[in-house]
């Protein structure tokens, strides 16, 4: 009796650690040929630029699609914008971040409506998924170049829409 008590006592706090997990609905996403896009829509928001991460061989549909079409399409997410730790121990020691482009670093502001970049694989080749409330990233915007921060009020490029569905890479903390 007192075996059994001590085991469930024991097991309760790792279904807990499970139920916390499930409860973020962070989940692995599988991608071939993964791609950052910055993409400028013809229709929905004037001057909105999205940040999206998706398959390589979805970029030459993403015209065609409407505004809530391209936000609830099942194989594309927005790219990750801050990095924050990740929950449960060992705390801090893990973080989430956007996930790392092959090539020059920092986009260039230009004139194209599609301005794509082949991503790195993570270093445990796992890029994760969560739905994440959308105020981070209603302020994407058209720039004229790199110097453009665009006005002080952005508009936003999100209108009625609650939350997004985000790509990120889980990193390790230099010691």
């Amino acid at each position: 009796m007192y075996y059994s008590l001590g085991l469930l006592g024991c097991l309760l706090p790792l279904a807990g650690a499970q139920a916390q997990s499930i409860g973020n609905a962070l989940a692995p996403v599988h991608f071939k040929s993964p791609v950052e896009v910055f993409f400028r829509p013809s229709s929905s928001v004037i001057g909105a630029e999205y940040r999206l991460i998706m398959e390589k061989h979805l970029v030459s549909s993403l015209d065609t699609l409407s505004f809530r079409a391209l936000l609830s399409h099942p194989h594309i997410y927005f790219a990750k914008v801050y990095t924050e730790s990740v929950s449960g121990p060992p705390y801090r020691e893990y973080y989430k971040t956007a996930p790392i482009t092959q090539g020059k670093g920092l986009y260039p502001f230009n004139k194209q409506k599609v301005n794509v970049t082949k991503l790195e694989r993570p270093p445990k080749g796992k890029f994760y998924t969560q739905t994440e409330s959308a105020t981070n990233y209603r302020i994407w915007m058209i720039r004229k170049d790199a110097s453009d921060f665009g006005p002080a009020h952005p508009p936003d490029t999100l209108p009625g829409i609650d939350s997004v569905r985000v790509i990120y890479i889980i990193m390790r903390r230099p010691h």
